[in-house]
This record gives structure tokens, sequence and C-alpha cells, in this order.
């Protein structure tokens, strides 16, 4: 794509920045977060879904190099679960952020509404993750992380740096 619009350089420039972004976090993050693994959840208008390898997967998983929890490297893009699916994972962290199911966000009543119902099952209050508090939330943020591109891989990646290193 730079290419094409013959900005070669700054595209350079930004894989450099956001390159040397992730070494700086990944020490920061990495002996925090040790062999845990992390699972990204997505809270959607009756549903819950896990992102894959792809989107914010991708830089959690393959710049990071955060383990994921057994299951996830299976799904590419996303994949509703159940909680039943989701206490085979048992993560150790839980990253909470909002799915877009029938391609339509959710409202936040639907959000709210869908939390309650995840919050008052046995099988959330069972998961390591719960149990231990290591529960993180970003979806106050309108599905800003979940795009595959550029710029909101960087914003991710700001993201989980301000998470990781305030609260583990």
């Amino acid at each position: 794509m730079a290419r094409l619009l013959n900005r070669e350089n700054e595209a350079m420039t930004f894989l450099e920045t956001y390159h040397t972004k992730v070494e700086m976090v990944k020490k920061q993050i990495k002996h925090k977060v040790g062999s845990g693994n992390i699972l990204i959840l997505g809270i959607g208008e009756g549903a819950i879904c896990v992102y894959g390898q792809r989107n914010l997967g991708s830089v959690l998983y393959n710049d990071l190099h955060i383990s994921k929890p057994a299951g996830v490297e299976q799904i590419y893009h996303v994949k509703e679960i159940s909680l039943s699916d989701l206490c085979m994972m048992n993560p150790d962290h839980i990253l909470l952020t909002i799915y877009r199911n029938k391609n339509r966000l959710p409202s936040k009543q639907a959000i709210r509404n869908q939390i309650v119902h995840v919050q008052q099952s046995p099988e959330w209050n069972a998961l390591k993750a719960v149990q231990q508090d290591k529960i993180y939330s970003i979806l106050d943020t309108n599905h800003l992380y979940t795009s595959y591109n550029s710029f909101s891989q960087h914003l991710f990646l700001n993201k989980m740096q301000q998470l990781l290193t305030e609260r583990i």
C-alpha cells in the first residue's frame, strides 16, 4: 500500500517505531505475565466469543509473544463459544472487549446484560483468571482495537502496556 501511495519512507518509519515499541512493551509485561496466558473474550449481544490469531491476537500472541490458552491456536479470527468452552480453556488472564456479532455493535445495555449473565454463572466464577482477579476491560472502546490495521494495532499495543503495567 505504501509503495502505491509513494509513502514507503513513512511506512518504514512507522514500522521501525512500532517494532521498537513492541520490544519495550514485551520487556515490561513479559515478566509480569510470565508463562501465563491471556484470552481475548468478546462480549456481544447474547453471545460471547474468543478472538484468535488475527486482529487483537496478532499483537498479543504474535508481536508480544504472550501465550494463548489451549484451543485459541485453532481460531483464526473469531469464534462464538459457550461458558462450558470457556471453562475448558481456563485462562490465566482475560481481556474483555466488544464482540460485533451479527455484524453490528451491541448496545451498552446489551453488553451490561451479557456481562451480568456471564458473571452470575458458576462456570465464570470457577475460572482461574476470575478467582485471581486478572480480568482487564477495553469494553469502553466501541470496537476500536479489533480492526485489522496498523493504526488499531498500535493503539492496542499502547493499551496493553497501560493495562498490564498498571494492574498485574
